[in-house]
């Protein structure tokens, strides 16, 4: 069979989650892919080996502009499928040489209303967005508050197709039924945790804005009173010093590190509850990978997933990140009930079966296949 025709493909940088919607989108399809990376290693380093299919962009903002400006001028063009309009300084020309040129934009966001912004920051982007958002022909929101953020800048529902944002759900849910009991006592055992503990994972970068400070401060208090109470940390950044202090002098707090594959997915089935305290969070990815490991979620209101797959689900719970007792309040209620958390890790399971890579991959497929 022929190829739809060539989708050019625009990314900040390849992290598993991306190379993983690209290889299911090329599974799913008949559309020859050309995927590019305007840096590598950005967030952090992912250690990836990218397939043949996806090239990286090799020095600044205008050469990347030059090479877009090539890559839309070739034969068969029929998408540019862009990762946002912010965050590199080729974005915005690209989506003014794709309307040149008459290349159909898709634009996928996971961005979703600032909690704070300077007045001068939000005057520009009230003047600047509606204008912008007229271009591109569909754009993909990562869920419910990224649909909402984009039509309060002018975008059309018909324009609107929500991506639901997730990793490879279906990958994870198995290796999760296979981390039986045994590996299960194992894992805690290696860390020195008993069997009935109840534990609380933290998963990301180490640093402020993720709200490690608030995290460990609320176990503190919570561990005073409730002595069956575990706090793992896992990941790197300019805290791990902070961390280890707080590891050194509490034993049941464990600091492991970063963590990949599935030394990471054992992490989250040995645990019983993940937290997300961030102070904001387009996203969270980690709310999809511990779902899918049958955790019940502890996530700020200020994470940016939590309206599709917390709320209203029983799958987790949503305080306040403006209340300060809101995150300890949450780590005892999770805490004190294990029928309560048995009824939310079985929700969370059912709930992300339907967040997998080939029903996003489908939704990109979808909206490439509406506007070309």
């Amino acid at each position: 069979m022929s190829s739809v025709g060539r989708a050019v493909i625009l990314y900040l940088e390849p992290t598993p989650y991306i190379v993983g919607l690209l290889e299911e989108i090329r599974a799913q399809s008949l559309w020859t892919i050309e995927a590019w990376f305007l840096g590598q290693n950005l967030s952090q380093d992912w250690r990836l080996e990218l397939p043949d299919y996806c090239s990286m962009f090799d020095g600044s903002a205008g050469s990347a502009f030059w090479k877009i400006h090539e890559l839309l001028r070739k034969p068969g063009v029929r998408v540019l499928h862009l990762c946002g309009w912010g965050g590199h300084g080729a974005l915005v020309p690209s989506i003014m040489l794709a309307s040149l040129y008459g290349v159909p934009v898709v634009i996928e966001s996971d961005t979703q209303k600032p909690f704070q912004a300077p007045l001068l920051r939000r005057m520009i982007k009230r003047v600047l967005y509606p204008v912008l958002f007229r271009i591109p022909q569909m754009f993909l929101p990562a869920g419910t508050r990224q649909r909402d953020y984009l039509k309060s800048y002018g975008a059309k529902d018909a324009k609107l197709r929500i991506a639901q944002m997730t990793v490879d759900v279906a990958s994870i849910m198995r290796f999760a039924q296979g981390f039986g009991a045994e590996r299960r006592a194992a894992w805690r055992s290696a860390h020195r945790i008993d069997e009935d503990a109840v534990v609380f994972l933290f998963v990301g970068r180490l640093e402020k804005h993720k709200g490690l400070g608030a995290l460990i401060a609320a176990f503190e208090q919570l561990a005073a009173s409730d002595l069956n109470a575990r706090l793992v940390i896992v990941g790197d950044g300019s805290l791990r010093d902070e961390v280890g202090r707080a590891a050194a002098a509490d034993v049941r707090i464990a600091s492991c590190g970063r963590l990949q594959g599935d030394e990471l997915l054992s992490a989250y089935c040995a645990a019983d509850v993940l937290v997300v305290p961030s102070e904001f969070e387009p996203w969270g990815l980690v709310v999809n990978e511990a779902m899918a490991c049958g955790l019940l979620v502890i996530a700020s209101d200020r994470v940016g997933c939590v309206d599709d797959l917390i709320r209203g689900r029983d799958t987790g719970i949503v305080y306040s990140a403006d209340q300060p007792d809101g995150l300890l309040r949450a780590m005892r209620q999770a805490s004190s009930s294990e029928a309560s958390r048995l009824r939310m890790k079985a929700n969370a399971s059912h709930v992300i079966t339907g967040w997998t890579l080939q029903e996003e991959a489908s939704r990109v497929v979808a909206a490439w296949n509406t506007v070309a």
